[in-house]
């Protein structure tokens, strides 16, 4: 399906709001760690299979968060991130038609 510019950009916005609306309960659970990373996972990949694009995992997630922390916009580091995982090119390198 076709991706724009645009798309990423909703993706990303959609990733952060889910990130902010857990965070909100923090002080409420312990697990709240996890909690967030299933969420934003879920988030992805909801957009993920509406546009027929790859999805993503839980350990994904974790392998990319480290490059958010410390960041004052943690949360909109994550989910730009978390988007590029589901932006990637799932063939990168097609067989071209003509040999």
């Amino acid at each position: 399906m076709s991706r724009g510019h645009a798309d990423f950009l909703r993706m990303v916005d959609a990733l952060q709001a889910v990130l902010e609306g857990e965070a909100a309960y923090r002080r409420e659970h312990d697990d709240w760690v996890e909690r967030e990373r299933m969420a934003v996972t879920a988030e992805a990949n909801a957009w993920a299979l509406a546009h027929d694009w790859p999805t993503v995992t839980v350990a994904d997630v974790e392998k990319v968060e480290p490059r958010a922390m410390g960041h004052v916009d943690y949360m909109r580091k994550l989910a730009l991130y978390v988007a590029e995982l589901v932006w990637r090119d799932p063939d990168p390198h097609p067989v071209s038609p003509i040999q």
